[in-house]
């Protein structure tokens, strides 16, 4: 058997250290081991940059076999997972991630969008909760409803609770920041620097205070197409909270433009000192 803690080597040189066994490990997304032409072994990840694998030819040739039936519906075989752990083909879950406190979520919609995020849950390995039990809120709305999100953001912080907004902007759809603890930016973080951004800061508040007059049955829901990009947006920036990792739409807003195809990413930084709500 191969010994996990010599396994692999990077194609610069030198010998990368192999991550502990944790308990019921998975398979990491993309990653594959392949025989190279002189007989030697690669591992190639999602960043493209392939890896030497050094070890027991047959042990790796079992494993590259493993890996490839655990993707047409098998499994790896026990007697493998720890080689598997150590060349980097399965990582461990987010819910045994140490210190993670987030178990549950409220999708506070009820449209396409609301549909698509209770679809993508169980890929987090998070279940769903009523509001009060929840640790991360997810609200999706026809428009930037600007009391209720004022009102829900300060209700987050008083309990400790991360919350993700979707809403559209004409054409577009903003999704974020995700607001989930200390050092991310909260709604009113972002309200501020918005309207401090905006060249007529007065027609945009006189835009959200109309809007938050708008009947609450108002609807404008996404597409389908549209609802399951801004949910995978939204249920990855949460699992990544859940594992323990730096969500990527901490601290950041996407815009996505369904009709060009493109998203953009804008930062949003927590203001110095916190505003009075």
């Amino acid at each position: 058997m191969v010994d996990p803690s010599t396994l692999v080597e990077e194609l610069a040189g030198g010998v990368q250290a192999a991550p502990p066994v944790a308990a019921s490990p998975r398979l990491r997304a993309g990653a594959w081991l392949h025989e190279a032409a002189d007989g030697s072994w690669r591992l190639v990840t999602g960043d493209g940059a392939p890896r030497r694998v050094r070890g027991d030819g047959a042990t790796l040739r079992a494993l590259s076999d493993a890996l490839t039936d655990a993707r047409t519906g098998g499994t790896i075989p026990a007697e493998l997972v720890p080689a598997a752990v150590a060349v980097g083909v399965m990582s461990a879950p987010a819910s045994s991630s140490p210190g993670s406190s987030v178990r549950s979520v409220a999708v506070l919609c009820d449209d396409r969008l609301g549909a698509a995020l209770r679809a993508g849950l169980p890929g987090t390995g998070l279940h769903e909760a009523d509001q009060q039990e929840a640790d991360v809120w997810l609200v999706g709305a026809a428009f930037q409803t600007d009391a209720r999100f004022r009102a829900l953001d300060r209700d987050a912080v008083t309990h400790g609770v991360a919350w993700h907004r979707a809403f559209r902007e004409g054409d577009r759809w903003s999704i974020g920041p995700f607001s989930c603890g200390a050092g991310t930016a909260t709604y009113e973080d972002y309200r501020i620097r918005r309207l401090s951004a905006d060249a007529q800061p007065q027609e945009l508040e006189q835009r959200w205070a109309w809007f938050d007059r708008l009947p609450a049955n108002v609807v404008d829901p996404p597409s389908a197409i549209e609802a399951a990009l801004i949910a995978a947006l939204m249920l990855r920036d949460v699992a990544a909270l859940a594992a323990g990792a730096t969500p990527p739409g901490a601290s950041a807003e996407w815009l996505l433009d369904p009709k060009t195809g493109t998203l953009d990413r804008h930062p949003v930084l927590p203001l110095p000192i916190a505003p009075t709500r």
